[in-house]
């Protein structure tokens, strides 16, 4: 082949180069371009250029490591096979055969593309050398090849190879496509090309022994040093013009697919800008630094997206942004790749949209049954003004339920919904509608969690320093569902709110936290109204959320009262002073058998209206272990209960008793208050006055409502009343405050001057229900049946004393035509802060349902009789039942009234079984009764003095429950029976004496026949005697069996009915019913054997 040795100029100019083509493969990220040109047609020209990557790199402001594999030249789609003459690492000179013609003045483009190795290790490209420096060796007896180095794409091969062998015996091989193209001996070297693509190389040799030669590669007898592999069967160096390129990196390529152009957009939508980025060969990038702007041409937004999937989004509000076109810029960086900032004029229009709508929840998270009061704040974009505004209301099970909402003020619409009975989450959609016909919507969402019931308190209302306590606490939801795996925390917290008690659980099967809680109050707490907090955590999965509620109950700690043994202080006053006469207390101090001094006893008054009168005045001593005080009252002084406190000290111990005197006058006396409405703003209260005299006249009624913390005055007023004589007037007053807690409310009726009486109750103010829903379109309902609701049993009389609880109990019957939905139970004239009613509840007709309202007293009340009204109502039907709350000062004054009604109780039961025994009944059982209810009233009033008030109340019980029993078994009597075997014996003789009768009146017809055989009409009537007897006998007991008999199924079927009505209770019914049926089964025994 023939060579041409020319100078080749090259030109290390880096500038653009107009022409560029897309980019070869987006693994690389750098290339640069290389022109050739001639000014003669040139065929395969081979061109060389020198270059220093390093220098390329830094040009680029890219730091990291040369990868000399990743160097490619590319003309168009083909990759040229290329050679790297390296100096250094990164600087030498690349080399390939420009392929076929160039013609004259005409430029030849090549990109040089390379990269870093931090873009990932490029394998080898298509090398034209190949340098094994192969070395065949060289002993005896070798026939050795060499590896076949070939190129599937060359056409020619350039091939360096030498030989060193013995002449003639020994021989060097040389194959190019597996023909042999060479066979040397002796010593030698050469360059050779041929046409081809492989090469390879081979040694033999005989036995004799030669020195073999050696170079820095091995020793030898064939060598191959270096092949080039060419694209071509030849070619040229004729002299160029090479100019080479600035290096450039690939590009970023910026995409926006959202908003779409010519976009009509109305304002106070959030728009989505939406966009992704590729490389030169369209291939999806991430990790790219991404930023879009919006400009309506005066001011410019930022938009800053986040990635997901390779795509980059934001959301733009539009809401307060002007009217217009708006363009967007689309700003791109990544590393290694030339940044790209790409901008869309005018891409989309922001025009005057429907109107905007916010909406406002008073709470996202409410319980089943209650109300949500749903807002919806509009905004007029177009000018035209709110036509509508309705919300559409999607439930748990996918009902929908459409509402038009009212605009209770300039752009606030509003509605109150009710339907919650579903669990679950509601989707609120609020549509809004302008004059010109553009509709707006927003949306949100409700949760409706389970509600739950907890039921808390302690044992006791009350405990003493010292005392411990259990926590009964239970969970249910509204329809009376057991409520397990709750996460319960108990606290208790002392008067000053510090927190004295701790403890956690959770519910078990049964709704409750097994072990129960116990507490004990330190002989060092502090006395006073102690907290009960529960904190109840249980997750609801319809909405997947954990549902906390805080409930809250209060006991009060008194001071322990040291006692020495049978040291009681007891106190006797009048229950009732006229006005201007001196009320006067008496103390008695027993150790049990006598009287004893203590070292201390003084005594307190205070009057109706809780104003102090006298404080801590000592008592004057009468005889031993006997104290006295009085005081003076005038005709100004108020009436009403007054109330003394005697406090005694002895030794280390120290008692105090309260007890009440009522001072009355006349005419005028302040009778009752009653809370009508205790809901601020407007309260509402009805006081009684009673006019005794015979003659009617004004009163001045004067009241204030003060704060019961500080005495701070609410509000007041006064009016003047007529009342006419022997009469009770009812006199309404509104107080109106805003002050939430414990107020007090005091009346005083002035009349003849300075003459007062007066009264005062404490209670608790209670923030205004929820507004009422807006009126809704209703059909009118022509009802044709009657509906009609009756309380049929109900407790008439509730003992209590102050700090504890109780219960009325009462049935309530559907005796009308209609099933009565929603029914309400209140009770009047009681104070509601007392109050605790049940649930709303519906029946069917004829159906019928036990009730109990809850009365807890607070512990700070005046005692006395309290009238009350329980009310049922519902539809246009009600019953009410009056009903009496007796309250006690203390446990002890209540047990006293409960054994002294025990005592008459047992007295008129004595009065009726000597009637009945007068009438002939057997009340042998009923005696028996009386005697076990006098020991029961006996060890009561034993327990009651040495202040044993827990077996005091349980002798009570079972005093009562004797009592029951005995007036039951009263009824029931029957007169005395003879026993059994004085009947059969009665019944035989007048059988028999009837018998005899016969047989005298026929004795004369059959002397003869009785003379002859007298001996066997002897036997004979002995015979017929005994039979008859049996059989009379045996007559007698089945009838006197049956009879007996038919009493117990009688008495069975009575107990029955009045277990059905209530008259008695679960446990005398239980054991009456037991004791009859083992007699009537001993019956029915008697007479099968009978």
């Amino acid at each position: 082949m023939k060579r041409f040795l020319v100078a080749l100029p090259i030109l290390f100019l880096l500038f653009p180069i107009a022409t560029a083509q897309e980019w070869w493969n987006s693994s690389w990220h750098f290339r640069f371009p290389v022109n050739i040109s001639s000014s003669l047609d040139v065929e395969n020209a081979k061109v060389t250029i020198s270059m220093d990557f390093a220098y390329l790199l830094e040009s680029l402001n890219i730091s990291g490591t040369f990868d000399p594999n990743s160097i490619r030249v590319i003309e168009g789609l083909y990759e040229h096979p290329y050679d790297w003459e390296n100096e250094t690492f990164t600087a030498g000179n690349i080399s390939w055969i420009a392929n076929g013609t160039t013609p004259a003045n005409t430029n030849r483009t090549f990109w040089i593309y390379f990269d870093v190795v931090e873009n990932g290790e490029k394998p080898t490209g298509k090398l034209i050398s190949e340098k094994p420096y192969w070395r065949s060796g060289y002993t005896n007896n070798m026939d050795v090849y060499s590896p076949i180095w070939n190129r599937s794409w060359a056409k020619l091969v350039e091939i360096k190879w030498k030989w060193s062998t013995e002449i003639t015996y020994d021989t060097a091989y040389l194959y190019v496509n597996g023909s042999l193209v060479r066979q040397k001996d002796g010593v030698g070297s050469e360059i050779v090309t041929f046409v081809g693509n492989s090469v390879q190389a081979r040694f033999t040799s005989d036995a004799s022994i030669t020195n073999p030669t050696t170079d820095e590669y091995g020793t030898y007898g064939c060598a191959v040093d270096w092949i080039r592999f060419y694209p071509v069967t030849n070619y040229t160096t004729p002299l160029l013009i090479i100019t080479i390129g600035n290096a450039s990196k690939q590009k970023l390529i910026n995409w926006l697919e959202l908003p779409e152009d010519g976009s009509l957009i109305d304002k106070g939508e959030k728009i989505l800008i939406k966009g992704y980025i590729t490389d030169e060969n369209l291939n999806l990038l991430s990790n790219v630094t991404v930023n879009f702007t919006l400009s309506d041409g005066n001011v410019d937004y930022t938009c800053v997206p986040i990635e997901e999937d390779g795509y980059y989004s934001c959301l733009w509000d539009s809401s307060d942004k002007p009217l217009g076109n708006y363009s967007i810029r689309m700003d791109s960086y990544k590393q290694y790749y030339s940044p790209n900032s790409t901008v869309w004029v005018n891409r989309f229009t922001l025009r005057a949209g429907p109107p905007i709508i916010n909406i406002t929840l008073s709470s996202d998270l409410i319980e089943r049954y209650s109300w949500v009061q749903i807002n919806a704040s509009v905004e007029d974009q177009s000018g035209s003004g709110i036509n509508w505004t309705k919300v559409n209301i999607i439930q748990p099970n996918g009902n929908l339920e459409e509402l038009h909402m009212i605009e209770i003020e300039s752009n606030i619409w509003s509605i109150n919904y009710t339907n919650t009975s579903q669990r679950g989450e509601y989707r609120i959609i609020v549509s809004s509608s302008d004059n010109i016909g553009r509709v707006g919507e927003s949306n949100t969402t409700l949760k409706v969690s389970i509600k739950f019931n907890v039921t808390l308190k302690t044992q006791r209302n009350f405990y003493y320093q010292g005392d411990s306590g259990r926590i009964e606490f239970s969970l249910r939801d509204d329809e009376n569902n057991l409520l397990q795996g709750a996460n319960v925390t108990f606290e208790i917290r002392n008067p000053n709110n510090n927190l004295v008690y701790t403890f956690s659980g959770v519910t078990n099967s049964n709704g409750t936290v097994e072990p129960m809680p116990t507490f004990t109050i330190a002989d060092s707490d502090m006395t006073g109204n102690y907290s009960l907090i529960s904190i109840t955590t249980y997750f609801d999965p319809l909405v997947n959320i954990s549902i906390t509620k805080r409930d809250y109950f209060s006991f009060a700690v008194l001071e322990r009262e040291m006692i020495v043994s049978f040291f009681t202080l007891n106190l006797e006053s009048p229950s009732e002073v006229e006005v201007g006469k001196s009320l006067e207390i008496f103390a008695m101090v027993t150790d049990g058998v006598k009287n004893v001094d203590v070292e201390e006893i003084k005594v307190s008054l205070y009057d109706s209206l809780d104003n102090l009168i006298l404080e801590n005045v000592s008592m004057e001593r009468i005889s031993t272990g006997i104290y006295r005080r009085s005081y003076s009252t005038s005709s100004s002084s108020a009436q009403g209960n007054w109330k003394w406190v005697v406090t005694a000290k002895k030794g280390p111990n120290i008692l105090q008793k309260v007890t009440f005197t009522r001072v009355v006058g006349g005419p005028f006396d302040v009778r009752n208050i009653t809370i009508l409405d205790d809901t601020v703003p407007d309260i509402a209260i009805m006081v009684e006055i009673e006019n005794k005299g015979n003659v009617g006249q004004d009163a001045f009624i004067e009241w204030k409502l003060t704060k019961v913390e500080s005495g701070e005055i609410l509000a007041a007023g006064a009016e003047t009343v007529f009342i006419p004589a022997n009469s009770i007037k009812t006199h309404t007053i509104y107080p109106v405050t805003n002050y939430l807690g414990s107020v007090k409310i005091t009346f005083l009726v002035y009349y003849s001057g300075t003459e007062r009486a007066g009264a005062y109750l404490i209670f608790t103010t209670r923030p205004a229900p929820s507004p009422p829903l807006p009126a809704m379109p209703t059909m009118e309902v022509v009802r044709l049946a009657v509906p009609k609701i009756e309380i049929v049993e109900w407790t008439k009389e509730i003992e209590i004393e102050r700090g504890w609880i109780g219960f009325l109990l009462a049935t309530v019957k559907n005796v009308g035509e209609v099933d009565l939905p929603n029914i309400t139970v209140s009770v009047k004239g009681i104070d509601a802060s007392w109050v605790e009613v049940p649930e709303n509840f519906s029946l069917k007709v004829g159906e019928n349902r036990s009730i109990s309202v809850k009365f807890a007293v607070p512990i700070n009340v005046p005692s006395g009789n309290y009238k009350g009204v329980i009310l049922v109502s519902s539809l246009n039907t009600k019953d009410e039942k009056e009903f009496l709350l007796r309250v006690f000062a203390s446990r002890a004054e209540l047990i006293y009234y409960q054994i002294q009604t025990l005592k008459q109780s047992l007295k008129d039961l004595i009065n009726k079984t000597l009637e009945a025994e007068k009438e002939g009944k057997d009340v042998k059982m009923v005696k028996e009764m009386l005697d076990i209810i006098r020991e029961n009233i006996g060890l009561a009033e034993k327990y009651l003095d040495r202040k044993m008030y827990d077996e005091a109340s349980e002798m009570v019980r079972l005093a009562r429950n004797q009592l029951e029993k005995a007036n039951y078994e009263l009824q029931i009597l029957q007169p005395i029976a003879k026993p059994f075997y004085e009947v059969v014996i009665e019944d035989v003789k007048r059988w028999f004496a009837l018998m005899v009768f016969f047989i005298s009146a026929g004795i004369f017809a059959i002397v003869y026949l009785m003379i002859k055989s007298k001996k066997q009409m002897e036997v004979r009537e002995e015979l017929s005697l005994s039979a008859l007897k049996n059989v009379l006998t045996r007559l007698m007991v089945t009838q006197k069996l049956e009879r007996e008999k038919e009493r117990i199924e009688k008495i069975l079927s009575l107990l029955e009915k009045q277990y059905r009505e209530g008259l008695i209770s679960e446990e005398s019914y239980r054991e009456l019913k037991m004791k009859n049926e083992e007699l009537l089964s001993q019956i029915k025994k008697k007479l099968r054997e009978v």
